[in-house]
């Protein structure tokens, strides 16, 4: 599960005390604290992967959305507009074509969006479409000047300047890069370090039961390998069924009808511990129980197996 103990006292930045989260932890929360925030149907995984591919790249993904959702929890999302960078990595894209300039010393400047580190995983799928590099820049200060940049290709950053900006911008600049990203390239990172004065109160605004599930979706993935197996050998049909349950109401009740002894059998069996699933409310005709087995999702395994299964595809199996 999470642990505690102390980060690295390297960088005089660092702080001395530090939650270090493995990658699943990262995605599991960041899909938890998107669902809190309140943002509907496919956004969590959307939201969370982007925070998982910046803090593969050593980039303070999470630190960032923790701040756009703490700093802002009291006014709703849509209310924040181009400001908030969520809305901001929705929109922008369609535009980037007139708004990326074609000139690297002069970049198209916008006010906002706030925590800009959170655009720069669209900024790689713009970069990716066109074939080069985009150099985005930090602005801060007053006056407002540029004083960090990112190059983002289709799978790497190097950023330069105050690292800070990334999460303090008032304002972003976007222009082509001109030449291949070489320098400054980081590492793929395994873990990801949060200071305390953020992991706590965003394990806070996730809230107690949403916690819960995401931890034990972690521990699917970290340690359950035969829960694993099982999930992986489900057919195409299985899978589509069990990621619909997030979208019913919680008072609405998912049966799950297989045969004996069947890997959904043991799927559905092996989910009872975890609190997902439990024997279904009426029993089957006596003819029909003598072939099949029938199970139910819990409200909290309806909250699961989307996030679930989003995780199984962003962690494959050589990523264990």
């Amino acid at each position: 599960m999470v642990d505690g103990s102390e980060g690295s006292s390297q960088s005089p930045a660092q702080p001395v005390e530090a939650a270090k989260l493995s990658l699943t932890q990262v995605y599991t929360l960041a899909y938890a604290a998107t669902l809190s925030r309140g943002y509907p149907g496919p956004i969590p995984d959307e939201i969370a992967g982007r925070v998982l591919w910046l803090e593969q790249r050593g980039l303070p993904g999470l630190i960032a959305l923790a701040r756009e959702f703490l700093n802002n929890h009291d006014t709703d999302f849509r209310e924040r507009g181009m400001q908030c960078p969520i809305i901001a990595g929705a929109l922008l894209p369609d535009h980037f074509d007139e708004l990326v300039s074609r000139e690297p010393s002069r970049p198209n400047v916008i006010e906002g969006p706030t925590n800009g580190v959170l655009l720069l995983p669209v900024v790689a799928q713009y970069a990716k479409k066109i074939g080069e590099p985009v150099r985005v820049s930090w602005i801060m200060g007053e006056p407002a000047e540029i004083v960090g940049q990112s190059i983002v290709d289709a799978d790497s950053v190097a950023s330069f300047g105050d690292i800070n900006a990334l999460i303090l911008n008032s304002g972003v600049g976007f222009a082509r890069h001109d030449e291949p990203l070489i320098d400054g390239r980081v590492a793929e990172a395994c873990e990801a370090q949060l200071p305390k004065e953020v992991f706590e109160p965003l394990l806070g605004f996730i809230g107690k039961q949403r916690l819960e599930t995401a931890l034990k979706v972690e521990a699917v993935l970290a340690s359950d390998s035969e829960t694993l197996d099982l999930l992986r050998a489900m057919t195409a049909a299985d899978r589509s069924m069990l990621a619909a349950p997030n979208q019913l109401e919680s008072d609405d009740t998912v049966n799950l009808v297989t045969t004996h002894d069947s890997s959904n059998d043991k799927l559905w069996t092996r989910f009872k511990s975890y609190g997902w699933t439990t024997p279904a409310a009426e029993d089957p005709p006596e003819e029909l129980a003598k072939i099949t087995v029938h199970h139910a999702l819990t409200g909290e395994g309806r909250q699961a197996m989307p996030m679930l299964l989003h995780a199984l595809d962003r962690f494959p199996p050589m990523r264990h």
